[in-house]
């Protein structure tokens, strides 16, 4: 149900990336079923007091693998909508388990709140379970009423079949409408104090016609903001891949996003993706005439050179962990744009089980990232999305054109080998089955690689039937060890004892030239026992890591 490790912000929503398979039997324990628990919770305004017919949804789940969207999968659960009622309370269901599989616990709830006298919430995290039954209390501000003044040529204009997206994000929700004043403006409900963004688009069927420069707005709760926008004709953009791209291009895709002028949480952008003529050109059609873009590609063999940093970006990553864009300003747009390509790293993957035997139908994938400039990271080329056919839609996901499928992942044939195309640099690789799946290594079932540009990579990945232990095994560990700000995590590393040995353990994890080396593994474990057993309270935990390191050192061949 929850797909975890590395989940993502992005410009529209939290994107789980998929790193972990579902375990559909265990040998050594148990797991328990999926179990729906809940928490109270008590909107209310800025003084205090109740807010009722608040609409209040769980919308993500955190975990001591990431944070990730609570998807309508048709699973165990599935997040309600749930509205206050005139105390301004509400009671939250929300599953034990994030991944009911692997047995990993929920420990924090994000949730939605909008009502329309009030400024929309989109993310409220509130950590569970609750160590008391008092409600979480969450508090709404009265935002900023917005009204825009649609205007074409200087002139006011009807605002009928304009569509109002903001940086808010309840502009996204479904249903959602702006009114029309007596005088013909936009009146968009209350947005969240500080900085801001609207934008109006015309469609002519799936097609954006007409733009509005993106608007910037300095917002202050509870005073007005009244606005004249001039929309634009779309324009038609038209540029080619580099020539190092062998003709004809397979598999071609471009991604476009518009680029924000500041780094803000909340930034609206506009973004649509296009096909790669096999010719190596392309066509942006139905681009914000005022909006300078940033553009990532894929084909096969070859990807879009990471590009640098515009002025727009303050303090720029050095070094950089993403795949950047290429950025294309006002100017550059209007004549054909190169768009500069790099080849991909060719890895070869073979999967075995623990004999060396060849496992056939194992799926193997990485998921190499975009950070996109002054916004957030995904999947690089993932989740092919037209703004158009969203704005119809009013659901990104069904929204997304499914033409290329996921990107860099295989599945292995009779021999247990598969190919990927990976960018150049350190990736990782998950693998998995239904029957097999890989070992737990620090907390996670992936391995590490390095991909060097001109160089054919092989891995081979030693698989073990599902059965030996859980992700959630790790649930107290997962975060302690590499970077975590739960409130379990935050307690744990509060004992100045406990944060040493797991200072330790980390280090020596990340340093080992083999992290699976049972020797390496059985000390390690040993040390883990001893911060929990010095801890007091732990008893569980200290009887799991006393009993891995055990099950560790009798992996050990005696010497001769």
């Amino acid at each position: 149900m929850f797909a975890m490790k590395r989940l993502i912000w992005n410009f529209f929503a939290v994107v789980a990336i998929a790193g972990i398979f579902a375990a559909t039997c265990r040998a050594e324990v148990n797991p328990q079923p999926q179990e729906m628990l809940q928490f109270s919770a008590r909107v209310v305004d800025a003084v205090g007091q109740p807010v009722a017919g608040a609409e209040v949804i769980p919308w993500a789940l955190s975990c001591s693998q990431g944070h990730g969207q609570w998807r309508k999968d048709g699973g165990d659960s599935e997040p309600p909508t749930l509205t206050t009622d005139v105390d301004g309370s509400v009671v939250v269901p929300y599953p034990r388990f994030a991944d009911v599989e692997e047995q990993v616990v929920t420990t924090a709830v994000t949730l939605s709140i909008n009502h329309p006298e009030f400024a929309y919430i989109s993310h409220e995290d509130i950590n569970v379970p609750k160590e008391d039954e008092q409600p979480s209390i969450v508090s709404l501000d009265r935002g900023a009423p917005v009204e825009i003044v649609p205007l074409e040529n200087g002139k006011p204009i009807s605002p009928t079949g304009l569509y109002t997206r903001c940086s808010d994000a309840r502009s996204w929700k479904d249903g959602f409408s702006p009114l029309v004043t007596a005088d013909g403006a936009l009146s968009i409900p209350p947005m969240p104090a500080g900085k801001g963004n609207v934008l109006l688009i015309r469609l002519d069927g799936e097609r954006a016609t007409h733009f509005s420069p993106i608007v910037e707005l300095e917002l202050e709760n509870g005073v007005a903001v009244r606005k004249h926008v001039d929309l634009l004709p779309a324009i038609r953009i038209e540029g080619r891949v580099s020539d190092n791209v062998p003709r004809p291009v397979k598999n071609g895709r471009l991604k476009v996003l518009t680029l924000p002028r500041e780094n803000t949480f909340n930034n609206l952008m506009w973004y649509t993706w296009t096909p790669i003529c096999e010719d190596g050109s392309f066509v942006i059609d139905g681009w914000p005439a005022e909006e300078p873009m940033q553009v990532i590609a894929l084909c096969d063999g070859y990807m879009a050179e990471s590009g640098n940093a515009p002025d727009v970006v303050k303090n720029p990553r050095d070094p950089d962990p993403f795949c950047r864009p290429q950025v294309f300003l006002l100017e550059e747009q209007r004549s054909n744009i190169l768009l500069k390509m790099t080849p991909t790293v060719r890895c070869d993957v073979e999967a075995v089980d623990a004999s060396g035997n060849p496992l056939a139908g194992i799926k193997i994938g990485s998921y190499p990232n975009v950070g996109w400039w002054n916004g957030g990271s995904q999947i690089y080329c993932s989740q092919l999305a037209r703004g158009e056919k969203v704005l119809i839609a009013q659901d990104y996901f069904a929204a997304a054109d499914k033409d290329y499928g996921v990107p860099f992942q295989s599945k292995t044939d009779a021999t247990g080998g598969a190919s990927l195309e990976l960018p150049v640099g350190k990736e990782e690789l998950y693998a998995g089955s239904d029957d097999f799946e890989l070992p737990i290594v620090r907390g996670w079932r992936e391995q590490k690689i390095n991909l060097v540009a001109g160089e054919t990579q092989f891995v081979r990945l030693v698989l073990y039937p599902k059965g030996t232990e859980f992700l959630g095994e790790w649930d107290k560990l997962a975060g302690v060890l590499f970077g975590c700000t739960g409130e379990q995590c935050r307690k744990l590393l509060s004992d100045p004892g406990f944060k040493t040995k797991m200072t330790a353990v980390r280090l020596q994890l990340e340093n080992a030239e083999n992290p699976t080396d049972p020797k390496l593994l059985s000390g390690a474990y040993k040390t883990i026992a001893e911060a929990f057993d010095e801890l007091g309270d732990q008893k569980e935990e200290v009887a799991r890591w006393r009993r891995k390191a055990a099950e560790q050192a009798a992996k050990l061949t005696p010497a001769k």
